[in-house]
């Protein structure tokens, strides 16, 4: 993996590339209707498969820093082994085909449970999912990447607030943050642009 400060250069002209296609995305009408939350689910999910690779790209280069940022001390390989293989579960988990629901744009919280029961490969949307940009910190992918962090490797939410709350929570209690959901979505928004430009919308 490139560091952060090459990590910026290499990805300048990836980053125009999405620009790009985003706007085309971007611009489908209505996005909060039930008719368009599979699609966008569909996206997010692509997306949010990327996020996995720059996390395990980031874990396997041994980017000490952000690791205690947000999975707190010690780095130790066995704790590094235990959040990788957490990624290898979602992102085998992201292959699958997921139905997505909408709880509606009133709704700002989403969930991999319809009540108090999980269901394999269903995840529901709402309202903040919908306002989330696309890519970044609180994006589209890193929500379904959230949500299927707790299907896939059984996450919780310790803290669910905001990424100031994950790394507070990694600071004051990392066996916490080492099964929280939001740490890993934020590990992985942080771990740099996707590489690659779908070829597809799908």
């Amino acid at each position: 993996m490139i560091k952060k400060d090459g990590r910026t250069r290499a990805n300048a002209t990836a980053f125009r590339q999405w620009r790009s296609w985003l706007r085309g995305v971007d611009s489908v009408a209505n996005p909060h209707s039930n008719q368009n939350v599979q699609w966008w689910g569909n996206i997010a999910q692509v997306l949010a498969s990327s996020l996995v690779t720059s996390a395990k790209a980031s874990l396997e280069e041994g980017d000490v820093p952000l690791f205690v940022q947000y999975f707190g001390q010690p780095a130790s390989q066995d704790r590094l082994q235990k959040v990788e293989g957490n990624y290898e579960k979602v992102g085998a988990y992201l292959t699958r085909t997921i139905t997505y629901h909408a709880l509606g744009s009133n709704v700002c919280g989403e969930s991999a449970k319809l009540g108090i029961f999980s269901i394999p490969n269903n995840i529901w949307l709402g309202g903040c999912f919908f306002a989330a940009p696309l890519m970044g910190i609180d994006s589209k992918a890193g929500i379904v990447l959230h949500e299927a962090s707790h299907l896939a490797a059984g996450t919780k939410d310790y803290s669910d607030k905001n990424e100031a709350d994950a790394e507070s929570l990694a600071n004051t209690d990392p066996k916490k943050a080492i099964k929280n959901a939001n740490n890993y979505e934020y590990f992985a928004e942080r771990s740099g642009f996707v590489q690659t430009v779908p070829s597809a919308i799908p």
